[in-house]
């Protein structure tokens, strides 16, 4: 699933959305309002007011419009209630992590490992059942707590867009949208989020050990070296040093957001981010690449199960070539467009990463082992 994208930087004459660069982000500056809010504002509308974490007079749907103003908060959470007492003390301490994962039960054990580096004080869980195995976690206290959402055979992608809205997310300072197969034996939340804060990135990864699961230069962990932000990747895959694979990207399987990249990059709104996005190589994990969500597919015409899956990941990144192609022909019709930058769906034609993914899966279906 794409979840960020370099668009050109066109000036949208009639379209009032601001044009988002993650490389000009700072920690404490940039808040909820340059993605979204700030759309709502540039149409004469009042956005949020910081003193009562309410929405004051916005764009709000024709059924909502007699709603006194102030009334709508502007953000919500996934903190647990009590159905008694006082709401005012329902949290000894407000979570400022939220670790999404995707989860099948046949993982349970390594699971466990990962969701004990992370303190229950300071983390919201949230497990997404994609074999659609609920009440079997429950042996964890741990999982009594957590969030569980059940929906059988679909990816955490499919579950973050639906469930993480960036007005939920908005409470957490970083937000974890981990694969279930990572091995965590070397990583320490807090030393992480400490090198983070130092590099001042908004989206990164720890360092992927190198070997089983390391596909990209960029997301391999470069020993000797706290963080990096750019590699020299094998000819041909990067346009230029600030270009992904070679700078500006990291893996999905398990990415880290600041609560100001995930609200871009939920909306599929990502600038040139390069300065923002890096790996943190002293705190790393490793991908183990145990089969799991692959194995959830149909087998046809002998080939395995994953063979499918990987097939229609390819496919759906062609669909949405296409729709983005479509897309920019008709704003180009309506001439909403003053300046002539490449085409955004040409420039994913030049750097299709899944161009070199195809020529992986041809391989990984000789090697089975072989990862990407």
């Amino acid at each position: 699933m794409v979840i960020g994208i370099l668009f050109p930087q066109l000036v949208l004459e009639n379209i009032m959305l601001r044009h988002v660069s993650l490389g000009n982000l700072t920690m404490d500056g940039f808040g909820s309002s340059d993605c979204h809010d700030g759309a709502r504002q540039s149409n004469g509308t009042q956005g949020a007011d910081p003193e009562n974490n309410t929405l004051a007079n916005i764009d709000l749907p024709v059924e909502a419009r007699s709603l006194p103003p102030g009334i709508v908060e502007k953000r919500t959470d996934l903190y647990m209630r009590k159905l008694w007492g006082d709401p005012a003390k329902d949290l000894v301490t407000r979570p400022k992590y939220l670790l999404a994962m995707a989860v099948g039960i046949h993982q349970f054990d390594n699971v466990n490992k990962m969701v004990s580096k992370f303190p229950k004080e300071t983390t919201t869980i949230i497990l997404w059942h994609y074999d659609g195995v609920v009440s079997e976690w429950h042996a964890m206290d741990w999982a009594k707590t957590a969030i569980h959402i059940a929906a059988k055979k679909q990816t955490k992608w499919w579950f973050a867009k639906r469930f993480l809205h960036p007005d939920v997310v908005e409470p957490y300072d970083y937000l974890f949208i981990w694969d279930e197969d990572l091995g965590v034996e070397a990583f320490d939340l807090e030393e992480y989020i400490r090198i983070k804060r130092i590099y001042g990135f908004e989206i990164s990864q720890p360092g992927l050990f190198p070997g089983l699961g390391a596909q990209w230069e960029m997301t391999k962990r470069q020993v000797g070296r706290e963080a990096h932000t750019f590699v020299m990747e094998q000819p041909g895959y990067c346009a230029s040093v600030h270009a992904p694979p070679c700078s500006g990207f990291v893996e999905i399987m398990a990415p880290v957001f600041s609560r100001a990249a995930w609200r871009c990059v939920w909306y599929l709104i990502q600038g040139p981010a390069y300065q923002k996005v890096g790996v943190v190589d002293s705190v790393w994990v490793t991908h183990l690449g145990i089969p799991s969500l692959g194995n959830q597919g149909e087998s046809s015409n002998g080939s395995e199960a994953w063979v499918g899956v990987r097939e229609r990941c390819v496919h759906e990144w062609d669909i949405f070539k296409q729709r983005m192609a479509m897309a920019e022909q008709k704003q180009l019709a309506l001439g909403n467009i003053s300046s002539a930058p490449p085409l955004l769906h040409q420039s994913l034609l030049r750097r299709d990463t899944f161009g070199t993914f195809r020529r992986r899966l041809s391989l990984k279906k000789q090697n089975p082992f072989l990862r990407g």
